[in-house]
């Protein structure tokens, strides 16, 4: 008997392209007007892609985590992962995606502050796996 995990089932719904035609034409207008206004098309969906590599690679498998991390990328730094708050969260192996999400959302205030200041906006362009360093 074939068997089709959830994970395998929400992946046929969103295809890359599909993905990343939903995060920059529907959801950033509306959410993160200021980076869709001010980056090329082309290259606002190279970051999208980019990042959504990135949110795979680190245990996101659903569109709807993938394009929360996506936006923790684009509101907190693009390596924002990498830092130790949200790197603990993000690597932790016991929380499911959306688990990790939910405690995302609740990390200081004044840690993300700094993470944002210290981000490395290049890591939109890093191949999953290298890291900046960035802690």
């Amino acid at each position: 008997m074939l068997k089709i995990s959830r994970q395998q089932r929400l992946a046929l719904l969103k295809p890359d392209e599909a993905f990343v035609e939903w995060y920059t034409e529907s959801f950033m207008p509306d959410n993160l007007p200021h980076f869709y206004h001010d980056i090329e098309n082309a290259m606002l969906r190279r970051m999208v892609l980019n990042g959504r590599r990135v949110a795979v690679s680190k245990g996101f498998t659903d569109p709807s985590t993938q394009a929360h991390f996506i936006t923790f990328m684009w509101t907190v730094g693009a390596d924002f992962f990498e830092f130790p708050v949200f790197a603990a969260i993000v690597n932790h192996p016991k929380l499911s995606p959306t688990e990790k999400i939910d405690r995302l959302y609740k990390v200081d205030g004044a840690v993300a502050s700094e993470v944002i200041l210290k981000a490395d906006d290049r890591a939109w362009f890093r191949v999953p796996g290298q890291t900046s360093g960035g802690e």
